[in-house]
């Protein structure tokens, strides 16, 4: 990615990143997000969770999710090899249920949004990024385009390229 065109594309897809990074990672989420991550099975270090004074959980420290350090490194394998898994033992398989569920984890609107995206573009992802590794890193702009600030980015690029790096 050379040019300031695709600088901005780059910085706004780890900008999404980072969104999801403190929302899951770290633990600042909201309460009823943090149940939903344990109903999920999504906690894996319950050393790392604190209760409030009635046993609801109060937060979450860092590293508490279950494949913390994958989701640290690539959150796009973190949610194709932990997230549908997990769903899937919860019985939620279908696209909208887990386009719900997604919503549900996040309290952050950006990391939702970033989620649902990586979820349903999974496919065209995959497809870029073998693109990406066949050309030896050039660009390829095949994805579906998101509009930010009214303008038209290659969000799916800049996140293929991320997740190269």
């Amino acid at each position: 990615l050379s040019s300031a065109y695709d600088d901005l594309c780059l910085f706004y897809a780890k900008f999404r990143l980072m969104s999801a990074y403190q929302n899951l990672y770290q633990g600042h989420t909201t309460k009823r997000s943090m149940g939903k991550l344990h109903e999920f099975g999504l906690i894996g270090d319950q050393s790392k969770v604190m209760h409030d004074k009635v046993g609801q959980i109060a937060y979450l420290n860092p590293g508490a999710l279950l494949g913390a350090d994958l989701f640290r490194s690539n959150q796009f394998a973190w949610m194709e090899n932990i997230l549908l898994p997990q769903l899937a033992k919860k019985g939620i398989t279908e696209k909208d249920a887990i386009l719900d569920a997604i919503g549900a984890l996040f309290s952050n609107r950006t990391a939702s949004n970033l989620f649902s995206q990586m979820y349903l573009q999974r496919h065209q992802i995959h497809k870029n990024a073998q693109l990406n590794r066949s050309a030896s890193k050039k660009c390829t702009f095949t994805a579906p385009y998101i509009v930010h600030r009214h303008r038209e980015v290659h969000f799916f690029e800049a996140l293929t390229y991320v997740y190269q790096q």
